[in-house]
């Protein structure tokens, strides 16, 4: 009789288990459906405020669920990129280009662009990525598709060596794991390159992040003792000589190639655009060699800011950044470059390191001096002359 209880009981908790079950299981998402309206009724606040109900706010959220999240993070990226786009030069009014017109884009970074930094900052667009030939397309320009799919079409490991859309960093690299640019020569571009167009536009990028830092060759001028790791890549004739800042010489032959087909009557105008967080050498924008026409600073791009990209070069909106670091024809003029880099202590051997990188090697065998001091960035370019001149103490020789 005891046996018979217990049973009824289990399969009377059992049953009522079930019920409740099914019910949420169709009551959660119809609550959660009208919880504006549930919450409103119980008079529960959606906010987590400090003591006392007033100030210390911890969160307050206007959005209902993840895809009005997501359509503000784009209108956020593409109107950043709209007011913080700079542009550099635009010589006989070659920006804005007309809707309809048809535009050849050069360079890898054409296809695979900077979108996001790396190392912990990385964002990785697997699904929502807004391609600049999508981007162009949108805003009503006529993108060379097949110049287009030849960039898609490579591996992204044949132009750099770190990736540049985000997701493919993983850190930890060693100090010789330096970012570095390859790009394709303007010889080896397919033969729709030569296809007649409104306007050339190519795209240079730059990218780098914890522990890979872009290479630069910080030996000095005067061949000074200074030891200097990767000193090979100077032996590289497809890179410039020794600086990720500065164009490489595949780089340097799109703009010649470019510049050949202005003369020629294919293209009318050459448009460059620089993909970079960080500031490029410029030199190369006025050099009479390559006969650029306009320039813009666009960064990185996010996921979203292809789409302004587009906008900004038909003048639907209007560029209107302002640069925040300085862009030095040459590396080589700023002081800080030759404290920058992984200097190697000479008698480093005798060094045993608390920390090994990946390939085994001691970290600490390794340092840098700030000895500029405050005098760093546009703080030297700007303020250490006029210090010098007006006899403030404690300048040393400029």
């Amino acid at each position: 009789m005891k046996l018979k209880k217990i049973k009824l009981a289990f399969t009377i908790l059992l049953h009522c288990t079930l019920v409740l079950y099914c019910l949420s299981a169709v009551a959660g998402p119809i609550m959660l459906a009208n919880k504006g309206a549930i919450n409103s009724f119980l008079g529960l606040e959606t906010s987590i405020r400090g003591e006392g109900g007033e100030g210390g706010m911890y969160y307050e959220t206007k959005f209902e669920d993840m895809a009005q999240v997501k359509a503000a993070t784009k209108e956020i990226i593409e109107e950043t990129m709209e007011e913080g786009t700079v542009l550099l030069k635009n010589d006989n009014s070659a920006l804005p280009l007309a809707k309809g017109d048809a535009v050849n884009l050069y360079g890898f970074a054409s296809y695979y662009t900077v979108i996001t930094g790396q190392g912990s900052g990385v964002g990785d667009a697997k699904t929502d990525l807004v391609t600049l030939e999508q981007g162009l397309t949108a805003a009503g320009l006529s993108v060379n598709t097949e110049l287009n799919n030849w960039y898609k079409s490579k591996p992204q490991t044949d132009f750099m060596t770190v990736g540049a859309r985000g997701g493919t960093f993983t850190g930890g690299g060693t100090q010789q794991s330096q970012f570095t640019v390859n790009d394709a020569n303007w010889a080896t571009l397919p033969a729709s390159k030569t296809n007649k167009a409104k306007a050339g536009i190519a795209v240079f990028a730059r990218n780098s992040g914890e522990a890979i830092d872009l290479y630069m060759d910080t030996t000095m001028d005067d061949d000074s003792t200074r030891v200097i790791i990767n000193r090979e890549h100077n032996n590289d004739a497809s890179r410039s000589a020794g600086d990720s800042l500065a164009l490489t010489q595949n780089e340097k032959s799109v703009l010649e190639g470019m510049k050949a087909l202005k003369e020629a009557g294919t293209i009318d105008k050459i448009i460059v655009l620089i993909n970079s967080a960080s500031p490029l050498m410029c030199d190369f924008v006025d050099d009479s060699a390559y006969g650029i026409d306009g320039c813009m600073w666009i960064g990185a791009i996010g996921t979203y800011g292809a789409n302004s990209v587009g906008r900004l070069l038909v003048g639907d909106v209007n560029p209107s950044g302002r640069t925040a670091d300085t862009f030095w024809a040459h590396s080589k003029y700023n002081p800080v470059y030759y404290n920058y880099g992984a200097i190697e202590y000479a008698n480093s051997g005798i060094l045993k390191g608390y920390q090994t990188t990946l390939n085994g090697e001691y970290d600490d065998k390794y340092y840098e001096v700030y000895q500029e001091g405050i005098y760093n960035g546009y703080k030297y370019s700007e303020t250490r002359y006029e210090d010098y001149v007006t006899g403030r103490k404690n300048v040393g020789a400029f």
